[in-house]
């Protein structure tokens, strides 16, 4: 059966149906069955990440199929299983159905309803209507519902970006393996956590020195960032200049200071 997609692969995954039959063979189907299909994506990996049904599939790949580079990744050991995806996705199916360009994020630790690609009025209406309809769901459950930019995601209580960073440099500090600076972008909400976090936890219960940190928001707007950067231009400017960088003369936290508080004030 699954070889009958042999040559309309690029098809079904740009399909809003077809997109899932070709998740659910990544999932359940050995690789060495499915290299037709995976091959078929090696040239078109950007333009399906930001396809809104192809990058569910390209999550798939990277979940379930070997890579020679990320198979010596290290799992954060912190149980992120979310136990209400069966709940919540019949109602986000739902939304989706009724809401053209939205689809939905399946995560380890969360459930992600996107509406970037809908109609702006229409698509912010569904939203509320959908937060409301989720946050009576989960009233008196351990789970978490928030509204993001064009997203509305339900996770596991206690599970957030600020967590998991936290273990990301306890771990590393606990190896001898202490970054020489930290730098956190996030243009969403959900960053919050995260700045907060860094700012205040990420190094309280060590007696290691804490290496200088720079927390930086994506857009002028009220933020636990020390620094913001305009738009996602800015960003890809940031990370180019670090890139430039080299040598044992470099003074990275300096040099990066000096970048963050150009923009800062631009």
């Amino acid at each position: 059966m699954v070889q009958e997609l042999d040559g309309n692969v690029m098809r079904c995954v740009c399909d809003q149906n077809g997109n899932h039959v070709i998740q659910k063979c990544i999932e359940c189907v050995t690789e060495d069955a499915i290299h037709f299909i995976v091959s078929t994506f090696f040239d078109q990996v950007v333009t399906l990440s930001t396809h809104p049904y192809g990058c569910r599939v390209i999550q798939r790949v990277l979940e379930h199929c070997k890579d020679p580079i990320t198979s010596t990744w290290e799992k954060n050991h912190i149980s992120t299983n979310f136990s209400g995806k069966e709940i919540v996705e019949p109602v986000m199916r739902m939304y989706t159905e009724a809401t053209d360009g939205s689809y939905i994020e399946t995560k380890e630790s969360a459930l992600v309803w996107h509406y970037y690609n809908a109609d702006p009025d229409f698509g912010s209406w569904q939203a509320k209507e959908l937060l409301d309809h989720l946050e009576n769901l989960f009233a008196n459950e351990p789970f978490v519902v928030k509204k993001g930019k064009y997203i509305i995601e339900v996770k596991s209580q206690g599970i957030t970006k600020g967590l998991i960073v936290e273990d990301i440099l306890s771990q590393m500090t606990k190896k001898g393996k202490s970054p020489d600076f930290v730098l956190c972008i996030g243009d969403d909400r959900s960053d919050e956590d995260m700045f907060e976090s860094l700012l205040t936890k990420a190094y309280g219960g060590t007696s290691s020195p804490a290496p200088e940190i720079f927390s930086c928001t994506v857009g002028q707007k009220p933020s636990k960032a020390k620094y913001y950067l305009d738009d996602t231009e800015d960003v890809m400017g940031l990370l180019q200049a670090l890139g430039t960088i080299s040598g044992p003369k470099s003074s990275f936290p300096e040099e990066l200071l000096v970048y963050l508080t150009v923009v800062h004030f631009i």
